[in-house]
Order: structure tokens, then sequence, then C-alpha cells
């Protein structure tokens, strides 16, 4: 992965340690969170998906 760049969520940050800990797994599981509660709240009884 040297050369890219990815998005990540701060999970921790520790300056008196100097340590940082992040996770791209957490940013994701929030993103699909947040698409779920879009989705629902768009939603129409009887309405199809897809």
């Amino acid at each position: 992965m040297v050369g890219r760049t990815i998005d990540v969520l701060v999970a921790e940050l520790d300056r008196d340690a100097d340590r940082l800990v992040v996770s791209r797994r957490e940013l994701v599981r929030r993103a699909r969170r947040q698409s779920e509660k879009e989705i629902f709240a768009e939603a129409v009884p009887g309405c199809g998906f897809g």
C-alpha cells in the first residue's frame, strides 16, 4: 500500500505515548449505517428495491 492514500477514522490518540490508532473498518461501518438510515428514511411501504 505504499504510495496509496486511504481514509481512516482516528480511534485513539495518546500524545504522551506517541500512539495513534486508526480504523478503516469502523469508518466503513459508519458509512454503511448512514446509508441504511437514508434508505429507510426514504422507503415507502409497498415500494420495491432494485
